[in-house]
């Protein structure tokens, strides 16, 4: 499954704290973060995802779990999704809305692609 992983501690409890609904726009998907679940032991946030293409619809779960000293942001195992170009710039919006509330974070690795992984600017997600 497509994941980033990050060095450090993210403030996953103030980035719940502050989510909206959102989406992004880019290459002819919609990416929508619909809703956002964070666990009791505050470490993981579940995040309520949709990708749009053409009328092609594909709603699932993203997981954003820290673990020790790593932040993995991943397609929750448990979902059955197309490994398609919308769910993996699903995981950039997740990220690009991470870095706000932890800015510290350092990029460790990700098995998307370099060109998948360096689109920042032309996805913004927006309210």
């Amino acid at each position: 499954m497509p994941h980033i992983i990050y060095k450090g501690i993210a403030d996953l409890r103030a980035a719940h704290g502050s989510f909206e609904s959102m989406k992004a726009d880019s290459n002819g998907w919609i990416i929508r973060l619909n809703q956002l679940y964070m666990t009791s032991n505050g470490e993981t946030l579940l995040f309520d995802c949709t990708a749009v293409r053409s009328g092609f619809v594909q709603s699932f779960y993203a997981l954003a779990e820290q673990k020790g000293n790593r932040v993995t942001l991943r397609i929750d195992p448990h979902t059955a999704v197309a490994r398609n170009e919308g769910v993996k710039r699903s995981l950039l919006v997740i990220r690009d809305f991470l870095l706000l509330t932890s800015p510290g974070l350092e990029f460790d690795k990700s098995n998307l692609p370099p060109e998948i992984l360096s689109l920042t600017e032309d996805f913004p997600p927006t309210p």
